[in-house]
């Protein structure tokens, strides 16, 4: 499934001249997925997104103005299709401010792939306190769900390190909890959530990590 950002990017390629579109519009987008591919984690796709979105405007109204050029049209021509650059760019300029606007609101949901980057994530907060499942009404198998969420969410941790889930807060969309890696590994808080009430995934029954971040 293709991402926001990408969706909108794709759409605004519209805006190029159809001439260049016919001609570079298929390269470009394999050249951002590959771009988008060699990244490892979520907060470098960000800036990525950032960079290309900012280049939108001036790149598509310096294709329009080498294509009116090209075409060698008439004063009333041109004016009209100066016109419609202006419109265009005003467009990709809307566009270029509601999706920035959007990865920055989403930036501070920067959810880790590895340890390592969640200690760089690190922010001064105290690991929360274990709840007993029946004081924060948990359901049935829920704890399992969400510890599963927790321990393949993160892909780097050695083969035989033990980790323990638990939970602080629980309202069966959401929840918030600490989980505790044995060795030297670390604590980390989470809030996970349920993004699919009717997901057929048995393990993690639809459970996502949100936030993950090292804690004392």
């Amino acid at each position: 499934m293709q991402s926001k950002p990408y969706v909108i990017y794709r759409a605004l390629l519209r805006l190029y001249p159809k001439s260049f579109r016919d001609q570079y519009g298929q390269q470009i987008l394999q050249t951002l997925d590959d771009i988008l591919d060699e990244k490892q984690n979520s907060q470098q796709k960000f800036w990525v997104w950032i960079t290309v979105f900012g280049e939108l405007p001036s790149t598509i109204l310096g294709e329009h103005i080498n294509n009116l050029e090209e075409k060698n049209m008439g004063t009333l021509i041109k004016k009209i299709s100066k016109r419609q650059i202006i419109v265009s760019s005003a467009i990709v300029l809307v566009a270029v401010v509601g999706i920035v606007g959007y990865l920055l609101s989403r930036s501070t949901d920067f959810t880790p792939t590895t340890l390592s980057e969640a200690r760089t994530t690190k922010v001064d907060e105290s690991c929360l306190q274990k709840q007993d499942n029946s004081s924060i009404k948990t359901a049935d198998q829920d704890g399992t769900f969400i510890a599963n969420a927790v321990t393949t969410s993160i892909i780097d941790v050695p083969a035989g390190t033990n980790v323990d889930v638990f939970l602080n807060t629980y309202d069966k969309t959401s929840a918030k909890g600490t989980a505790i890696y044995s060795g030297n590994y670390g604590s980390y808080n989470f809030t996970a959530i349920k993004t699919n009430t009717n997901s057929d995934d048995s393990y993690t029954a639809g459970w996502k990590i949100t936030k993950f971040v090292a804690c004392n």
